[in-house]
């Protein structure tokens, strides 16, 4: 590694030329450094996402707020009163666990009641993934007749 001259030099530019010119190193070296130590990696990864659930909560949805164009006031405190007791999806009573490398039917999701009106406060709730892609956009008055197609299909069977 060289060395910075002992001439005033801006260290921005030094460090970014740096990084320039050792690019291929340091990826090589990042890949060898994931490849050896891929649990201690996951296990991190989990511990923070634990620790930080209601923080990565916000963060999405501030996303897709800007991405939809829709209104956006919640913070991290909110989500903690809000966030069901003892992490169990009010709708399908299934633990609430979120998963290291994917979203399962068990992660919690938060869940605009009326979507039009944005993740504000009053109008999200936090709930199992699985029910909240069944309910993905539909309207309560959807989700009643989709209930009641599928009420008659069974009665109908039996």
């Amino acid at each position: 590694m060289s060395t910075v001259p002992h001439e005033k030099v801006d260290r921005t530019e030094y460090l970014k030329k740096y990084y320039q010119d050792n690019k291929e190193k340091r990826v090589a070296s990042s890949k060898k450094y994931r490849q050896d130590n891929k649990e201690k990696i996951a296990e991190s990864v989990k511990k923070y996402r634990q620790d930080n659930k209601e923080k990565l909560i916000v963060r999405s949805a501030k996303t897709r707020a800007n991405k939809n164009n829709v209104p956006f006031d919640i913070d991290e405190d909110y989500i903690k009163k809000i966030w069901p007791k003892h992490n169990i999806c009010p709708i399908f009573k299934i633990k609430l666990e979120r998963s290291n490398l994917y979203t399962g039917d068990q992660s919690p999701s938060l869940d605009r009641i009326i979507p039009k009106l944005g993740y504000v406060k009053g109008n999200v709730q936090i709930m199992s993934h699985k029910a909240n892609r069944i309910k993905n956009n539909a309207t309560f008055e959807e989700l009643i007749i989709i209930g009641k197609y599928y009420e008659r299909q069974l009665a109908s069977r039996t």
